[in-house]
Parts: C-alpha cells; sequence; structure tokens
C-alpha cells in the first residue's frame, strides 16, 4: 500500500490507498483469524506459519496521522519504505514523526531512494546516488542503518540488484502482485 487516507493521495495510483476504518477492519479480521503482523524484515527472516505484512511505500505524512494510531491502537507491526522528501515536503513524514513511529516498536523503515526514482530508467551513477544518499538520509534519522528496500514503482534489473546490494540492504521488495517465496531470492520479494 501506500496511503492510509480517505481521500485519493496521488491519483497516479489510487489502488494503492486504503481508507482507515477499512484497515482496521483488516487487522481486526486478521488478528481474529490468529495472524501475527510482522515487520518485512521479520518475514524475510523468520516467517511465521499465520503471519502478515503490511508494507507502505513513498512515506505519506498520513502514514504518521492514520496508520500509526490505528498500529499503536492494535499493537501491530508495519514497514513503511520511505524517501528523503519529509525534510522538504509537508505532504511527507518529516524525520522527527519518522523517529517517534521507529521508537515505538511498531514500525520499520526502509529504503525507497531520495525522491521515488524508478532506478531502472536511470544511469547507474544515478541509481547509486538515488540509493545511497537515501540510505545516509535514514541512518542519520533512525540511528540505524536501514536493511530493507522497496524498488520504487518496482522498476529494477541485475545491476539495481547489485546497487541495493552494496547500499547494505539485505532484502529487496518488488510489485509483483502475487504470492512469491522470500527465502530463495531475498532481493525479488
Amino acid at each position: 500500500l501506500h496511503s492510509v487516507s480517505d481521500a485519493v493521495v496521488d491519483d497516479s495510483c489510487a489502488n494503492n490507498s486504503i481508507r482507515p476504518q477499512e484497515l482496521e477492519r483488516l487487522i481486526v479480521d486478521l488478528k481474529a483469524a490468529g495472524y501475527v503482523f510482522q515487520t518485512a524484515t521479520e518475514a524475510a527472516e523468520k516467517p511465521l506459519r499465520r503471519s502478515i505484512a503490511i508494507t507502505f511505500d513513498d512515506g505519506y505524512v498520513d502514514n504518521y496521522n492514520d496508520l500509526f494510531p490505528i498500529l499503536k491502537q492494535h499493537q501491530v507491526k508495519a514497514t513503511c519504505f520511505i524517501t528523503n522528501r519529509g525534510s522538504n515536503d509537508s505532504a511527507f513524514l518529516t524525520p522527527e514523526q519518522v523517529r517517534e513511529m521507529y521508537a515505538s516498536g511498531l514500525v520499520e523503515f526502509g529504503g525507497h531512494t531520495v525522491a521515488h526514482s524508478v532506478l531502472d530508467t536511470l544511469t547507474l551513477e544515478e541509481a547509486d546516488v538515488a540509493i545511497r544518499e537515501n540510505v545516509k538520509w535514514l541512518t542519520e534519522v533512525l540511528g540505524v542503518a536501514p536493511v530493507s528496500f522497496a524498488y520504487p514503482c518496482g522498476g529494477y534489473n541485475d545491476a539495481i540488484v547489485d546497487l541495493v546490494k552494496a547500499a547494505g540492504y539485505r532484502y529487496a521488495f518488488t510489485m509483483h502482485k502475487r504470492m512469491r517465496p522470500v527465502a530463495p531470492a531475498p532481493y525479488h520479494i
């Protein structure tokens, strides 16, 4: 997902939003069915038999305003793959909001490039900068290096995977709309 909001935040991907009340109902139903919520990294490293990892790309401010209260109320985990845009744009998470969410123990933060660059459309040098500058920013904000990454718009190739590995990530996620085993391909989840 991207946004938790009653309004469409980004017209280019309206189907990637969920209304807060729908997310809350989904969480309640999944918990009642015995599911455990894990971060993306936890699910990649030690998936439980009945577990789910919910992820949110881009770092929209509604992840703080609408998602975070739901996570706290129900004590469930999620992962947000974010860009650096919150340092300059009020539509995105600020460093302070990121730190508060991370400190709760409920939210893992992963990389998503500096400004949502579709990596397989860039030169390798541009892609490397977009990935590494995001790692640097996240490490400064969180105090720890991120270990998970989501390819913006799902765009990647073998050379991009090599850059993501070199930046220190252990896992990378794309947007294939199907079930995938995690362990055999940690940079193609």
